[in-house]
């Protein structure tokens, strides 16, 4: 195969990779929320990506592997920052359960700390999310302005597009 579009998108076809992106977007609702679950299911896909990517990188177009990595690695960061907090923030309370009421209350500074930190980096999730600089698919789709390769796509908050045709 040529390095052209074709080979990423029957890559991403054959690894299973569609899915894991298809992953991604379908846990970015309930993350935009604030979900602990969706957040950890949407940092787990995206490592899953990254790494897939790297691994096959010798065999892709390198501005779709360049791009794609630099997409996911703010996604990631983005992700990572809430995530954090969540598990420091479970980490707390699990600890303060098993504390007395007055040495409870003791913690209390410090768990609407860990709140007000993740409610700015969930807002900073979200933006990243509603950015079109995330993560590319293929459009799968043949016609004339892709030459039938389909092209790489952003993600936009309503659909796909493809930067190749527009046609998404």
């Amino acid at each position: 195969m040529s390095e052209d579009g074709s080979l990423l998108e029957c890559w991403l076809t054959a690894h299973g990779m569609k899915e894991l992106h298809l992953a991604i977007d379908a846990d970015s609702p309930a993350a935009r929320g604030g979900d602990v679950e969706a957040i950890h299911q949407l940092r787990v896909a995206t490592r899953r990506l990254r790494a897939a990517l790297r691994l096959f990188a010798p065999v892709l177009p390198a501005t779709a592997v360049t791009s794609g990595l630099e997409g996911l690695a703010a996604l990631g960061r983005a992700i990572g920052a809430v995530r954090d907090l969540d598990v420091l923030g479970l980490a707390v309370a699990a600890r303060a359960r098993k504390l007395a009421p007055e040495t409870r209350a003791a913690l209390a500074p410090l768990e609407q700390e860990v709140a007000r930190r993740r409610a700015v980096a969930l807002a900073v999730l979200v933006e990243q999310l509603d950015s079109a600089t995330w993560p590319w698919a293929w459009c799968g789709r043949s016609c004339a302005a892709c030459g039938g390769r389909g092209g790489t796509s952003m993600r936009t908050p309503r659909r796909w597009r493809c930067t190749g045709c527009g046609c998404g």
